[in-house]
């Protein structure tokens, strides 16, 4: 499993001490954490 799908891989927000509701929104394909292609 040394494949990367997406261009970046996140933690999650959740992973994060603060998580703004407002980011949490903006960013909710990546919130749970998990890669993301693109940007």
């Amino acid at each position: 499993m040394s494949e990367v799908l997406g261009d970046r891989c996140y933690p999650g927000l959740e992973a994060l001490p603060v998580k703004p509701d407002v980011v949490n929104v903006a960013v909710q394909p990546w919130v749970t954490g998990g890669c993301d292609e693109g940007i």
